[in-house]
């Protein structure tokens, strides 16, 4: 069997698992359908061998674990994962996600400042959808005064509010940890292994 070797920058499964707060069975479950996904060259490994995952996914399984909390099905999951990951982490306007606002939120999560996801339910059964923004402010902005798509929120049927320094609290944690200690083996010329 190999030996599970830490790759700096890099996370497992059961990283993401103790990380995001997620069950092991959602994490497994959300790699299989392409909710997350692994770094190439780790995606079909082998027996005994680990997929490895960059930041972003841990940082976008954290958000997905309440959603599993809220009910939200694997398919559901896996399209809200798409957006969200097209939304958080590049620049490009993605349909019912709100990326602009979502890329403020990270920005102010990493600059220390508090920021919220909130996540809109409408319809049922199949014809379920969900809209995704983020309020930088919440304790200032009456709930009736937050608008997503142009709505306010009690148009909704369902509403999921995310506070997202709680819930990427550990994950930021991990990564400035490990930045500190590639940077200490750096200088010391020895290798992790």
């Amino acid at each position: 069997m190999a030996q599970r070797t830490k790759i700096p920058g890099t996370y497992t499964l059961s990283d993401i698992v103790n990380l995001a707060g997620a069950k092991q069975q959602w994490v497994t479950s959300w790699s299989k359908a392409g909710a997350l996904k692994p770094m190439r060259g780790t995606r079909h490994a082998g027996k005994g061998a680990y997929r490895r995952f960059h930041v972003t996914e841990v940082m976008l399984a954290a958000i997905l674990t309440p959603l599993a909390d809220w009910g939200v099905t694997i398919g559901e999951i896996a399209a809200i994962a798409d957006r969200l990951r097209r939304g958080l982490f590049s620049t490009k306007a993605v349909m019912w996600v709100d990326g602009e606002a979502l890329l403020r939120a990270k920005n102010r999560v990493i600059d220390g400042r508090a920021a919220w996801i909130v996540v809109a339910r409408e319809g049922r059964g199949t014809r379920r959808k969900y809209h995704i923004g983020a309020v930088n402010r919440p304790d200032r902005t009456p709930v009736e005064e937050v608008e997503i798509k142009g709505r306010n929120l009690p148009a909704f049927e369902a509403v999921l509010l995310l506070n997202l320094a709680a819930i990427w609290g550990p994950v930021m944690k991990a990564e400035s940890e490990e930045r500190k200690l590639v940077a200490r083996l750096g200088r010391s010329g020895h290798h992790e292994g």
